[in-house]
């Protein structure tokens, strides 16, 4: 850990793992990086794990993709951290395979979320209905990538990282 750094919290996707590019880049934007190992599907304990790391690190930001964006939506709400998510898993709540708490409430909107428009693993339309759906849609930082599909790039993460720090608030 970094002195004096703000601290972000990295959750990757469902099948995947936390890339040392994608860390790195994090760190290069001037955050102390957490990212663990997550078995989604061996691990029934992976919200209260990262909740627990959260607290303990004294997590200030939220970078999350595909189940790990849904994750950390609902940690962004138990603890009141901006997030940036990239092609969250929003609308399958219904198939939860019991990472968060049920019945919490919608309250932090600081969310910028990221869609690739060409995702055929997470729908950015039920990502976008979702939203609407909770009313939240006109709460949320929306980039609608036109280009882009499920996975992302070192270069769009590293673009999209840049530009959400410009509006994000990035001092401890």
């Amino acid at each position: 850990m970094y002195q004096n750094r703000p601290c972000v919290l990295y959750i990757h996707g469902l099948d995947s793992g936390p890339l040392a590019e994608k860390t790195s880049i994090l760190a290069d934007a001037g955050y102390s990086v957490i990212a663990p190992k997550i078995h989604y599907r061996e691990s029934k304990n992976t919200y209260q794990r990262l909740l627990q790391l959260s607290k303990e690190f004294k997590v200030d930001f939220l970078v999350g993709s595909s189940l790990g964006g849904y994750t950390a939506f609902w940690l962004s709400q138990e603890l009141n951290i901006p997030t940036l998510l990239f092609n969250p898993a929003l609308a399958f709540q219904s198939i939860d395979p019991g990472l968060v708490l049920k019945n919490m409430n919608i309250s932090n909107t600081q969310q910028t979320i990221f869609l690739g428009m060409k995702d055929e693993t997470v729908n950015p339309q039920s990502t976008i209905n979702w939203l609407k759906r909770n009313h939240i849609f006109d709460k949320v930082t929306l980039i609608e990538n036109p280009t882009n599909s499920h996975q992302i790039s070192l270069s769009v993460f590293k673009e999209t990282i840049e530009n959400v720090l410009a509006i994000v608030p990035h001092e401890v």
